[in-house]
Formats: C-alpha cells, structure tokens, sequence
C-alpha cells in the first residue's frame, strides 16, 4: 500500500506493537476501511489515517471521541461517532475490511464485528494486559475461542493466563471474517 507521503512516527510507536505486527502481516496492497472499536482516545484511528486509510472511529465516551477528533483533526478520512460497542454498530453491514479492537473485552463485540466486516476482512482483538486489577473484566480461558468460531477463522492466536487462580487470560487475535465455523487455538 502508498503510504502518506509524511508518515507521523510518533503516531505509529503510540500504537499498539500488536496491532503493528498484524496490519504488517496483513500487507495491504490498497488503502483499507477501517473500524476502530472502540477507539478511545484516537491513537489506533490516528497511526491508521496517517498512512492513507479510511477510519469510522466509535466510542460510547462523548469525551473520547472529541479526543479522538481532535487527534485526527488533519485527516479527512475519519469519521468519528459516539455508540455503543455492546450493541449492534451504527455502521452498513459488510463494509469494512479491518476492525480494531484493542483494550476491551466484552462478549458481544465479536458478533457486532463480524456483521460489520466483509467476508475475509481481519479483526485485529487485543485485550489489556492484566495490569493491577484489571484481570477481573477479562475473559476466562477459552471463552474468547468460543465466542471468535462462528464467525471467524483464527490467522494467530495467543492466550495467557492471569488473575491469582489463573483462570482469566490476557488474548492477543488476528482473524479474518470466515462464511463458517472456524476454529480458533
């Protein structure tokens, strides 16, 4: 793909090195539509404009999306929109070819995904990393497999364990949008 002709470094170190990795072993040959959910406060919708992408940026945090605003305020190919990730997407089924999901964990984000992406689009899923206390609000081991087979096939696949029994893991995803079940490991 034709990067920007000024690619902002910064932008692309504040990303996650996850999410990096994977849109690198993805090699788009053409600027990708792009569903950054949620997306804070913009520097995944930020990096991903900044190398000639079109990003609908959403967040539930009116707050979160004037950051994410002002963030790609130079870029004309983001859309910011204030919603629900828990809930069906304000966004046309089948439209996108990538959706960015990083530092959240809820069951119902992967089904919302999934309708949003055309056949063969990628989800990159990244959770936190199990900082503090933060391990109670991810999911328990094979949960996140379970909930990814409908409607993905799993291209890379990470779980580690966390909490103090073990029985929550941190998950780092790269998956593309399957027509059938798919097995996730």
């Amino acid at each position: 793909m034709k990067q920007a002709p000024t690619p902002n470094c910064q932008l692309e170190k504040d990303a996650s090195p996850f999410a990096r990795e994977c849109l690198w072993r993805i090699e788009p040959t053409k600027p990708l539509r792009i569903l950054d959910v949620p997306c804070g406060f913009g520097r995944h919708s930020a990096w991903l404009a900044s190398i000639g992408h079109e990003i609908i940026a959403i967040d539930i945090d009116p707050e979160r999306v004037a950051a994410t605003k002002k963030a790609v305020a130079k870029v004309h190919s983001v859309r910011c929109i204030v919603a629900d990730a828990e809930k069906p997407l304000p966004v046309r089924v089948s439209t996108f070819d990538l959706a960015i999901v990083v530092h959240y964990y809820e069951p119902t984000i992967f089904e919302n995904v999934a309708r949003a992406l055309k056949p063969g689009g990628h989800l990159i899923f990244e959770t936190f990393g199990a900082q503090g206390y933060n391990w109670r609000s991810l999911p328990e081991i094979g949960l996140t497999t379970k909930l990814l087979e409908p409607h993905f096939d799993c291209l890379s696949f990470q779980e580690r364990k966390c909490g103090p029994k073990n029985a929550n893991a941190v998950v780092h995803a790269l998956a593309t949008r399957s027509k059938g079940v798919a097995a996730c490991k």
